[in-house]
Order: C-alpha cells, then sequence, then structure tokens
C-alpha cells in the first residue's frame, strides 16, 4: 500500500502507482499460480508413493508357479512406508530454502476478535475470482495448534512445546516444508489448516511460521495483532508494503483491554502461595540457592497482596503501580536487596508455574490435606508473572484498584483482591500506525467515531485519519424502525428511578407485540438485574393467551445455551423470542438472521454502572466526550446489527424507551439504521403491514 499522503495526489500519479501495483500483483499471482500446480502433482506423487509402498510391503501369497518376472522386479523395487516416508522428507528438506516460492509485493492483515470469525472472512474470500491467486495463512497460538497429544493436556502447552523443541515428531524440517505448501496450496483457516497438516505429520504452527514470508493474505485474531510480543514471535513484520484491516473495529478498545487486564483475588493468592509451600517443602533438599531465593520472593510478594487487600476496610483503593508494589513488598517483608526484573526472568525462564502445576496434579493431589485450607492452585501465579511484567516495563500505563468483595448484576458475589486496569489503548495501537502503511477499522457500528479514534489513534497520527462511511447493504424500505414512549397511558422512560414503573408497561406491551412477529425476536435489555425485573413482570401479566404460546429464552437462566434453545424453538414452532442483556452472552459475535431476528426490541439505554470503580477509572482517563454515552450507544448499535446480515434480510427494530425520541439520542444511532426515519409507534398493524409487504416480495 501506498502511505497515506499528507498533500492532495495528481490523478496521474494516483494511476501510474496503480498500474505498478497491479502489475507487481500479477506477476505474484502467476507465481502463485504456477508454484500451487507443481504443490498438487508432488502430492499426487507423494500420495501414489505411499499406496505403491503399502501395496509391495505386504505381497499377497502365491506359489511359485504363479511368480512372475514382474514380480521380481517389484520386489527389487520394493520400499517400506518409513523409507518412502524418509525418501520424501529428504526432497522436502531440500524444497525448505526452494527460492522459487514467491514473495507478495503487498501484503494484507486481516483481523478479527476470533478464530470461526477469521474463517467466515476466508470462506468468502473463496467465493472471490481473487481466491486461486493470493496465499492466505491463518496464525494461531501453540494451544490452538498442537497436534502433540501429550503436548494438548498439559497446563501450559506453549512451556511444554518449548521444552520438547525439534524432537517433537511434527516439527522435522521435512514435515514442516510439506505443511508449509499445503497451507499455501489453498486459502484455510485454522479448522482446515490443522486437518490439512495432520496429512503431512507437520505442525500447523511452525508451518504457518514457514509460509508467513510467502502469503499475501495474513489472518489473525486481535491478541496477535496488538501485542508487540508475540507479534515478534510469531515473525509478524510491519513495513511500508504492509496493509491491516481490523473487522469489528468497535471491539478493539475492550479488546486490548482485557488482553492486558489482571485480576489476582484474595483466594488465588492463598491458593498460589499453598502451592509455592508445598512444591518447596517437597523438593527442598534438591533445589538450588537461587531458586529457593526466587520462591521465597514469590511467596512474600502474595503475602504482600494478601495483607494489602485484607486491609481495603470495606472500600476500593486505588494505587499507581509503583505504591501499590512498595506497598505489597514492605507487607510482604521484601528486603531492599529484591529485584522485580530478576524475578521475572527466573519466572520465565525457568518456566516455574508450569513445573509447580504439574507437581500438584502428579504429586501433591495424593497427599493428605486439612479440608479447611484453600486448595493449592497455580493460577494466580501467571497473573503474578504478568503483574511484575507490568511493574518492570510498563508501570506508567496501568492503575491498580484494591477491591473489597462485591456482587455482580447477575447476582454472584466477587472474591475481593487487585484489579491491575490498562488505562491507555493506544501504545498497543501506535506501531501498527507508525510502521504499515494503512490501517482501517472496520465495522457497522463504529459510532461514535470520534470516541473511538481517541481511544486507540496517537495525538500526533490524528491528521492521518480518513472515514468513509458506505450505504448499507440493505434497503430502507427492508426496515421497520419505531420508538414507543408510552403504552395504555403509561410512560415508557426506564432511567433509574422510572424503571420500576415502567416494566410493567414494557412488559404488557412486548407481551402483545411478540406474537404478531413471524420468526424470532429478541428483546435487550441494559443489565441482568433489569431482565430479573421484566421477567417478575412477566409473570404477573394475565389474559394474553397468544404470548403464552410464544416459546420463552431468558439468558439469565439459559446461559450459554440460550441462541441454541431459541434457534431450535423457531425451527420447531415458526416463533420464539429470546431475553438478553446488552454487551451480554448473546449480544455480539451471534448471528440472528432471517426467520431468527425478524424483530428487535431495545428496552431502555445500556448506561454502564457509574459506580464501577473500573468505569470511573477509565473515563477519568479519557478525559474528553461522553465516555458515558459512547459506551451505552456502542452496545445498542450492536445489539441492533445482529438482525440484518445480507441485502434481502429484514427485520423490525423498536426502541421501547422514549428518550430515543429526541435528535440527539438518534444521532448516535448507526445511519443506516436512521436514514428512512425512526418514527413513533403507533398501531400494531403496521407492522404486521410491514411484514406482509416482505413476504410477497418487498
Amino acid at each position: 500500500m501506498i502511505p497515506y499522503p499528507t498533500y492532495p495526489v495528481p490523478d496521474w500519479v494516483a494511476e501510474q502507482n496503480a498500474l505498478a501495483a497491479l502489475a507487481l500483483f500479477e506477476e505474484y499471482s502467476n507465481k502463485i499460480a504456477a508454484k500451487r500446480k507443481e504443490m498438487r502433482k508432488a502430492m499426487e506423487i507423494v500420495s501414489s508413493a505411499r499406496r505403491r509402498a503399502g501395496m509391495v510391503s505386504s505381497p499377497s501369497k502365491r506359489t511359485s508357479s504363479e511368480a512372475t518376472d514382474d514380480d521380481d522386479n517389484k520386489h527389487l523395487i520394493s520400499f517400506s512406508t518409513d523409507l518412502v516416508d524418509r525418501l520424501i522428507a529428504e526432497l522436502a528438506d531440500e524444497a525448505a530454502e526452494d527460492p522459487t516460492l514467491p514473495t507478495p509485493p503487498r501484503v494484507l492483515i486481516y483481523a478479527s476478535r476470533t478464530h470461526s470469525q477469521l474463517e467466515q472472512f476466508i470462506g468468502e474470500l473463496t467465493r472471490t475470482p481473487w481466491a486461486p491467486h493470493t496465499a492466505v495463512v491463518t496464525l494461531g497460538s501453540r494451544r490452538h495448534c498442537c497436534l502433540h497429544e501429550a503436548v494438548r493436556h498439559t497446563a501450559d502447552i506453549e512451556d511444554a512445546c518449548r521444552d520438547l523443541g525439534t524432537s517433537c515428531p511434527y516439527r522435522s524440517a521435512g514435515a514442516i516444508a510439506r505443511g508449509r505448501d499445503a497451507l499455501l496450496s489453498e486459502p484455510s483457516g485454522l479448522t482446515d489448516a490443522a486437518a490439512a497438516c495432520r496429512e503431512h505429520n507437520a505442525c500447523p504452527y511452525f508451518s504457518a511460521r514457514a509460509a508467513l514470508p510467502h502469503a499475501g493474505i495474513v489472518c489473525l485474531p486481535y491478541p496477535t495483532l496488538f501485542n508487540t510480543r508475540t507479534r515478534d514471535a510469531l515473525g509478524v513484520v510491519l513495513t511500508a508494503n504492509t496493509a491491516i484491516i481490523v473487522d469489528e473495529g468497535h471491539n478493539v478498545p475492550g479488546a486490548i483491554q482485557g488482553s492486558h487486564d489482571i485480576a489476582i483475588t484474595l483466594t488465588g493468592a492463598k491458593a498460589a502461595f499453598n502451592g509455592l509451600q508445598a512444591y518447596l517443602r517437597h523438593y527442598i533438599k534438591r533445589l538450588g540457592k537461587e531458586t529457593k531465593k526466587a520462591l521465597g520472593e514469590a511467596m512474600k510478594l502474595l503475602v504482600g497482596i494478601t495483607k494489602t487487600v485484607a486491609e481495603t476496610a470495606g472500600t476500593t483503593q486505588e494505587l499507581s503501580t509503583f505504591d501499590f508494589m512498595a506497598n505489597v513488598t514492605t507487607k510482604g517483608g521484601l528486603g531492599a536487596g529484591w529485584a522485580a526484573d530478576g524475578l521475572l526472568r527466573f519466572m520465565t525462564e525457568s518456566s516455574a508455574a508450569r513445573k509447580m502445576d504439574g507437581f500438584l496434579q502428579s504429586v501433591y493431589v495424593k497427599a493428605a490435606r486439612s479440608p479447611t485450607a484453600v486448595t493449592p492452585s497455580v493460577a494466580s501465579l501467571f497473573d503474578l508473572v504478568s503483574l511484575l511484567t507490568v511493574y518492570t516495563r510498563t508501570p506508567d500505563e496501568f492503575k491498580v484498584l484494591v477491591t473489597p468483595p462485591d456482587s455482580t448484576d447477575s447476582g454472584t458475589t466477587l472474591d475481593a483482591g487487585i484489579r491491575v486496569i490498562l488505562l491507555d489503548c493506544r501504545p498497543a495501537v501506535t506501531p501498527l500506525v507508525s510502521s504499515a502503511a494503512s490501517l482501517a477499522l472496520l465495522g457497522g457500528t463504529l459510532s461514535p467515531i470520534d470516541q473511538l479514534a481517541a481511544q486507540l489513534i496517537p495525538q500526533e497520527e490524528a491528521g492521518r485519519i480518513a472515514r468513509l462511511s458506505l450505504s448499507h447493504v440493505v434497503d430502507p424500505s427492508h426496515l421497520y424502525v419505531r420508538f414507543i414512549s408510552s403504552y395504555a397511558g403509561n410512560e415508557l422512560t426506564m432511567t433509574q428511578a422510572t424503571k420500576a414503573r415502567a416494566y410493567p408497561s414494557a412488559a404488557a406491551f412486548l407481551a402483545s407485540t411478540v406474537p404478531t412477529v413471524p420468526g424470532g425476536s429478541v428483546v435487550f435489555v441494559p443489565s441482568y438485574a433489569d431482565l430479573t425485573r421484566l421477567a417478575g413482570a412477566f409473570d404477573r401479566l394475565s389474559g394474553i393467551p397468544a404470548f403464552s404460546k410464544v416459546t420463552q429464552v431468558w439468558e439469565h437462566v439459559a446461559g450459554a445455551d440460550s441462541f441454541a434453545r431459541f434457534k431450535s424453538a423457531v425451527d420447531h414452532s415458526g416463533s420464539a423470542v429470546l431475553f438478553a442483556v446488552s454487551s451480554g452472552r448473546v449480544s455480539e459475535g451471534i448471528n440472528f438472521s432471517d426467520q431468527y431476528g425478524r424483530a428487535v426490541f431495545i428496552v431502555g439505554i445500556p448506561y454502564p454502572n457509574v459506580g464501577d470503580p473500573i468505569f470511573q477509572l477509565r473515563r477519568r482517563h479519557a478525559g474528553s466526550g461522553d465516555y458515558m454515552a459512547a459506551l451505552a450507544f456502542r452496545a445498542v448499535n450492536q445489539c441492533v446489527g445482529r438482525a440484518i446480515r445480507h441485502a434481502k434480510d429484514y427485520a423490525a427494530m423498536v426502541f421501547v424507551d422514549g428518550r430515543y425520541g429526541s435528535a440527539s439520542v438518534q444521532a448516535r444511532l448507526p445511519g443506516w439504521i436512521t436514514r428512512g426515519g425512526v418514527g413513533r409507534w403507533g398501531e400494531r398493524a403496521e407492522m404486521e403491514q410491514f411484514y406482509r409487504g416482505m413476504d410477497n416480495g418487498g
């Protein structure tokens, strides 16, 4: 890609640049096509050789009179399967440095939240005319790619893989070369890549790394893209010839924060301490002085964390990383001689947490333990290593919250502990912006864009931001968009002060409207507490037989099975309603296309809990802009976007809250929803007429 210019580009320059890029792409495409032809021919020869080897290595019994000259020749050239594999491996070793493998002139990196979404992208790519001319490689972690049965069942696959090294049966040079060629032969996601590599006894992780320099498109998940150390470990190089596309760009801040935040509970710290103590007692005579010293320091840190948390006195404390660690080291009894970077180096290089996990699983579980003691575990030991990493490398980018026990919106109780919170997402994005030619954030629900840009793009790069808003593939006539401000004479405004009065009326409206939807309906409410409130309001309703015939699925009851149950109900009875929470399990990543999402009802505006200390911390750091509203309407926009998934889809979208009638609120909704207008709810017959029109061909 050509770097984003700071001056107008004449048309003739743009045309020449485009022609030059096209010529380079055609050259690369021709090389890829030729190489794929060679790969397929080689694979056919390999398969044929294996079949032949299997046939002649176990000849059928014949009498001497049945033997022929041809049989003698077969025995002269008979190979065992092992020999064939060895010969193939030798040929593949020679191909490992094959200079004919083309290198793409431009590289596109495509990132999304999950590997399933990456596979959807690759599936769409294979339907385009570009697929035969572009090599696509999907990168995953060792955990996602490992084929070694013993390694896959260890607590820490990453470390176990490193310990095994090249002695792994899937890592010979020949196997990796065969795996590389298999991945380059056709676009494939992680699932297909693993299957292709398994056929060649090749590790998918290292095969993908070998194929990486020859890929025109590289697919990877968010955590890989936004972590410099992970990119470097996988060999992902960003240059002026690299373009980056990030799908579902509205998820990026949360993904970066989620991958960097650290949580250690009081129970977890005690469990890790007990695990370290048990390990030291068992191996005390076999451990060296430095090992004992390092593990002792780790135990003192855990003691310091435990004491710091225990002294919160029921209030949340906010500390800088330096102040928190000073507090912990003092309470833990660590002297001035300890070095955080030294302990971090020991914990990472020795794989201490993984070794102790193996000890707890294989040795300690057999020993008698006190039923009242906290069960030893090393889970928080991994978090302790992350805390040391923050403290020694990027302390100013984080704040530490020491939190007392608390109850969640869903009714569960959170243990006291610490939360190490990333404040600024921009350092994770800066290398992408400064090194690559371009970075594009895509999504149908990026609004409000100003707030998103401020969270992600460094201030010095703000002048390079270009915006492009395209019309939705769905015609406005395929949408029925309404807001309702009152029902049966009762006001529908879902503020904290009015919810108790408004939810019974909202339930009555939904009970009378949902049965008229020809398919599935989804009702989103702001929180699990609101979901419980709405369920109670329905329990008190009576005299609506049509609604009682509609299958109801409640997210807070069905949990992870919510969508599957809802979908099954729609398939069997033609209609069902799913009650869910905005920003909950089903508001993201699940597509309610066609008959599964003929109506979406948004009840209230899902503003975040202003009492949440993490929200308060991040809002203060955000500084400018309406951070609370940005989060709320990003959730709303994500919910309504679940229903329309292709050009012929159609759905009703009803906002059950009078505040949606204001111009300022509608301005925060996606343009593809509001372009046809957001009307006031009138009669149910209007929506029924909309559905009849769609059923008759729109």
